[in-house]
């Protein structure tokens, strides 16, 4: 399942350009934003303190044109692959709402939102045509182009056998380190306007707040990761976490080392495919009902979990689909308080009363929807079913 590389790979320059759209230069822009890009990647170079490669490419792009390469540049590295299937996930987690066309604007809002990327696959620089862009922004992406020559970004980042957990690990100290290193060196250095960019983003696609803190949350964490890592051990402590990136955002956060088998994945043509969330997920969800201290104490408690996606059944006129996740928990009291804020959310979603006493619940309504939520011990599993009419 893809989750994390649609989610994460195309959120880059959205992400990014909502931060940082504003002029940071220390004089005007250049006309040409490419002028400079030799030197620029030499004095990131020496401030990360990683070799340049020999050199990057640079290409300004027309608005139009630089949509159509952001499109063709996801589809090339797999970041378009099972998005209709990944929303039923988010949506069944309450992410999005079921109205929510997430495969069509996921893609639509990076690229309309990204104001520069950096290319793995042609090793180059690609600027939007009078964006207006920031010195930032481009040595945030000039960062992006260190870390390829050190790690090759197309498989570090990209590779299909990693779960959406460890891919936000991944995803997070990219960002960090490359958000960290492009502040020391930009004459901003306080950051620059919030502004949206000027493109025009589709209202149907404006990211739901849950979804939007789940954009956010490897920027926010892997700048706090890489700021502390570099104040206490220079970039040699960066660069070791980026070479052997911990297993889950869990033990990036403890400091712990436990092993975590790779899921096998599978594409859009098999029945069902399987992956594992991570505390990011968890937290977002509970955000939805916590507030931020008490979401990430109980996605501290959690142990591991097991998501599946099934095309339950394909017919002329409707489909049904089932997500599965079942989550294990470190006390059966974590567990519990977990299965607890689902039974909320289900009832704040759908206005309904379920009874709090129970430890297995079923509920359903009239369009097709179905939820099913068990408490086991140490594990809650939480599956639902939809129909979908073709």
């Amino acid at each position: 399942m893809k989750i994390a590389r649609s989610l994460l790979g195309l959120a880059c320059g959205l992400a990014l350009a909502l931060q940082s759209t504003g002029t940071s230069w220390a004089k005007a822009p250049p006309a040409n934003p490419c002028a400079q890009i030799a030197a620029q990647l030499q004095q990131v170079a020496r401030e990360a303190e990683i070799s340049a490669p020999p050199s990057v490419g640079c290409e300004v792009l027309a608005e139009a044109e630089f949509a159509t390469y952001h499109h063709q540049l996801a589809q090339a590295l797999g970041l378009d692959l099972n998005l209709h299937s990944d929303s039923k996930i988010l949506t069944a987690l309450f992410i999005v709402p079921e109205s929510y066309p997430y495969a069509e604007c996921v893609v639509q809002a990076s690229a309309s939102g990204a104001l520069a990327l950096y290319d793995p696959l042609a090793k180059k620089l690609v600027i939007k045509e009078n964006s207006n862009i920031s010195e930032l922004v481009i040595l945030h992406e000039l960062v992006h182009a260190l870390q390829d020559e050190m790690l090759e970004l197309r498989s570090y980042a990209h590779d299909p056998k990693l779960s959406f957990d460890q891919i936000m690990v991944r995803t997070a100290l990219l960002e960090g380190h490359a958000i960290v290193i492009s502040e020391a060196l930009s004459s901003d250095k306080a950051g620059s306007s919030s502004e949206a960019p000027s493109a025009v983003v589709d209202s149907r696609c404006t990211p739901p707040k849950a979804l939007a803190t789940l954009f956010d949350y490897p920027y926010d964490f892997g700048t706090i990761v890489a700021r502390r890592s570099r104040s206490g051990g220079g970039n040699a402590a960066i660069k070791k976490l980026l070479m052997r990136p911990p297993n889950s955002l869990l033990d990036l956060i403890t400091g712990a080392s436990n092993p975590v088998a790779t899921l096998p994945r599978k594409h859009d043509s098999s029945a069902c495919r399987q992956d594992t969330l991570g505390i990011a997920l968890v937290q977002t969800i509970a955000k939805l009902v916590l507030n931020r201290e008490d979401s990430l104490r109980i996605a501290r408690r959690w142990v591991s979990d097991d998501v599946r996606v099934c095309l339950a059944k394909s017919g002329d006129e409707d489909s049904v689909w089932r997500v599965t996740w079942e989550s294990e928990w470190q006390r059966e009291s974590d567990a519990a308080s977990f299965f607890q804020l689902l039974r909320r959310l289900i009832e704040r979603e759908y206005q309904t009363s379920l009874n709090p006493d129970a430890r297995y619940l079923v509920f359903s309504n009239s369009e097709g929807l179905q939820f099913t939520l068990r408490q086991t011990g140490l594990r809650v599993q939480f599956e639902t079913q939809s129909s979908e009419i073709i």
